[in-house]
This record gives structure tokens, sequence and C-alpha cells, in this order.
């Protein structure tokens, strides 16, 4: 963790405000605000008792909040209204430069993505809180684009407000900072945060599909043995490609399974010069994975599983997922599937937790049952 007595700080502080107001949580109105900054309208939603990203209790008895002052008023905003922890590995904190709706990528063509439906990180944006000043914005779940222009000037100018952050760093054991949560760098300034970071100490892993900022992002990670970073079909650290082929996610040689935490798997966090593959996994991956080849690779590899699943099963709708599910429901297969891969919904029915539960169970059919891959590539090629 880090080590606060050999670390220099920057003695600029930022000024404080005259005859300040404390923002009243409970009984806020944004409309009452409306001559103050976006940024300070979203930090009163997301962090008003009653949203998604209140202020955590444990977090506010231990100080891990830093005072943001604007026109006469001061609020109380987390450390995690910057730095979002992530749920899929523990030790890790993330940050988005960006915003999934608006993302830089996307606008100068340079995602691999087909529609901005089969982009997880889009997908969830639009899941977010209703009460998120974001969402109300179409802007997505949380802050986002408007945090981050202001993200690093705290770092930069406030000594105060870095050293909470290293005390809540070693408080929940974070040595990771994961960046591009959602979206992508906007400009070469977001990489000089990158960084700065990375001179903090912290390792710091992330992806990006700014090929148009190669010089820069090479230089960045030439100069920084603890940044690692995944090019969405660009070699940097590693390269990430998506597929829309089961086989051919199913037969790579470095996969990534999702579910980071759940599935134990570290590949963008720890591997170098190596390419991932991962299967698209947005709202619309399972109408995109709908294609006869992936029907006719299934329909073989439940075959071998001696499972009663056909083509027949993959008929009706769109979508390849729920087909699964209503096919494992209609031959009540449910019963030998691990709990592991399965959920309970509301209703009461048993059903696969996810997309990627369903591919994960594929990969544990294949490994219980001895099946070889290459023997499909066999038949299919002759």
């Amino acid at each position: 963790m880090f080590d606060l007595n050999n670390k220099t700080f920057n003695n600029i502080v930022s000024p404080t405000v005259s005859g300040e107001e404390a923002v009243d949580f409970n009984a806020v109105n944004i409309n009452t605000y409306n001559n103050l900054s976006p940024l300070f309208k979203a930090l009163i939603v997301s962090t008003n008792n009653g949203g998604k990203y209140a202020l955590k209790v444990i977090d506010k008895d231990k100080g891990f909040y830093f005072n943001y002052r604007e026109g006469g008023l001061s609020i109380k905003v987390p450390l995690t209204a910057i730095f979002n922890t992530n749920d899929k590995i523990r030790g890790i904190l993330g940050v988005a430069f960006s915003s999934a709706k608006f993302c830089p990528s996307r606008s100068r063509g340079l995602c691999q993505l087909d529609s901005p439906e089969l982009c997880y990180a889009y997908t969830g944006e639009r899941q977010g809180s209703k009460k998120s000043y974001n969402y109300l914005m179409g802007m997505g779940s949380y802050l986002n684009a408007l945090l981050s222009e202001y993200y690093f000037k705290l770092f930069y100018q406030d000594a105060e407000v870095r050293h909470t952050f290293y005390r809540y760093c070693n408080y929940y054991n974070i040595d990771t900072l994961r960046f591009n949560l959602k979206g992508d760098f906007k400009d070469t300034a977001d990489i000089r945060c990158i960084e700065y970071m990375a001179d903090m100490g912290l390792n710091l892993t992330g992806y990006t599909a700014r090929d148009d900022l190669r010089p820069y992002l090479l230089d960045m990670i030439n100069k920084h043995d603890n940044i690692i970073l995944n090019g969405s079909n660009i070699m940097y650290t590693n390269q990430f490609r998506a597929v829309n082929s089961i086989l051919e996610y199913l037969t790579a040689e470095n996969q990534c399974l999702g579910g980071c935490l759940k599935n134990g798997c570290l590949n963008c966090y720890k591997l170098h010069d190596a390419l991932i593959t991962v299967l698209i996994h947005g709202k619309e991956a399972g109408v995109d994975l709908k294609t006869a080849d992936n029907i006719h690779f299934l329909t073989w590899l439940f075959k071998q599983a001696e499972l009663p699943i056909t083509t027949a099963d993959f008929k009706s709708g769109k979508n390849l997922f729920n087909n699964i599910k209503n096919a494992f429901k209609k031959h009540d297969l449910y019963a030998e599937v691990p709990d592991y891969f399965l959920k309970l919904t509301k209703k009461g029915n048993i059903v696969f937790d996810s997309q990627s539960a369903i591919i994960q169970y594929l990969r544990h059919l294949i490994r219980t049952n001895n099946i070889n891959l290459n023997q499909y590539r066999g038949i299919n090629n002759e």
C-alpha cells in the first residue's frame, strides 16, 4: 500500500469560500441551483441520501470525502463520486473519462462494434438509477464526463484531497485503478492524468480504441511499467478482440471470462503481448449471436453432452440466449446445471444467471465431457 511519510505533497490548496452554505442533502431541489455548474448539480443528486450513490456511513466516519465548493455553497463528496468501486475484482477502483453514450472512440469511427447496443458499458449506463442527474440528462448511470473534467484538478491542486485518497486506498486495500470503465480517453490531457496516477504509485489497467492517439499512448506505457493498456483491436500492452463466433471464442488461447471476481480471470490485469478474445455481450448480443453457424455449433455441442436440444429449439424469437434458457426449461434440464451458473428470479423460477453464465456453462460442458472442439472443426470443414 501507500507510504504517506515518503510522499511529497503540493502545498497549493483550493481556496475556501467565505460564508459557505452547506447543502441540505435531504431537502435539495436541483432546480434552485440553475446558476451552478452541471457538475455541482450532479454531485447534489448523486450524494443525496435518497440517491444511489449516497455517502456511505463508514466513508463519512473515516473522512473519505472532499468538500466541493462553488458559488458560496459547500457539499461533502465521497471519493467514490470520482473513483467507482469495482465489484468485479476486490482491490480495484475505476474511473471513466467519458460516458459510453458519448464515447470519443465511437464518434471517431474507431469502435470495433457495429452498434452501441452491443457495448456492455453503453447498456449499463442506460440501466442506471433514475435518481442520477446524468441519467436524467441522458448521459448514463453516473457522473462520467462531467466529473472527469474536474477529476485530476483536485489532485493537482489540493494536497488534502490527495492525502484522503491515499488513506482511502490503504483502508480498503486498493492497489489498482481501472481506467476507461466506459467511454475512452477524450484527449491527451486524460493520458497525462493516468501518468500522474501511475507516478503516485498505483497500478493501472484499462482499455482504449484510440488508435489516433497511438504515439502518446505508446510513450505512456513505455515510460510506466505499472500501466497495462489493452487496445481494442489494437496491440498496446495487449490486444482485446470482440468476436461473434462462439466456437472462435471457446477455442481462443486467452479468453475474457467476464465477471472477473467470480471467475478469477486476471488476463487484462496481468498479461503482456497477448491477444485476448471476448464474446460480444451487450444488450443485443443475443440477437447478433443468433447465426446459422452458432446454432449449428451449439446443437452439435449439446449432442456431444447428451442433452436433447436441437435446431428446433432455436427457431423462435431473435435472441440466442433466450432460446437456450427456454430450451433448458422445456426439456427440464436446469436440475443438471450446477448452481454456480444459476439464479432464482423474483417469480421463483430457476434460470441461467446471465449471458456470461451461459457461456461459462458451455465451457463447463466441454471440460466435464472431454469434448474435442477440433473434432467439430474437422466435421464442419469436410
